[in-house]
């Protein structure tokens, strides 16, 4: 299973794909919120994510990632559910794991993503 690696200067992290739900912006940092239910904060912005996943994962891994704006990747497999007028987002998480609910995202994200997921 492919895996993204990142390294910094006190840590290195060991992903496997699969396991990321979602990556979420703050400031010079990301957030990477897996399937499991922990997150991880990584020096870094999205646009260093985004060069990250496209360098490390396979080409068909890689298009599962999607940036929504300036503040969020999301993989696209794990959404279950989104409604455009509420903002809201639903994700998959591990099998034993409840949904994970993403509210006040902006509508226009949302309606971009329904129309690259109406057009597969």
């Amino acid at each position: 299973m492919p895996k993204l690696q990142i390294a910094t200067s006190i840590e290195f992290f060991c992903l496997e794909d699969s396991d990321i739900m979602f990556i979420t912006s703050e400031g010079n940092y990301s957030r990477i919120m897996l399937s499991c239910g922990k997150a991880y904060l990584i020096r870094g912005n999205l646009s260093f994510m985004e060069r990250c996943i496209e360098s490390q994962f396979p080409t068909e891994v890689a298009k599962q990632f999607l940036r929504l704006g300036r503040s969020l990747i999301v993989r696209r497999d794990n959404i279950l559910y989104l409604n455009t007028s509420r903002g809201e987002l639903l994700l998959r998480t591990g099998s034993t794991n409840p949904p994970y609910r993403m509210k006040d995202i902006k509508p226009a994200l949302l309606k971009k993503l329904k129309q690259i997921l109406e057009g597969e």
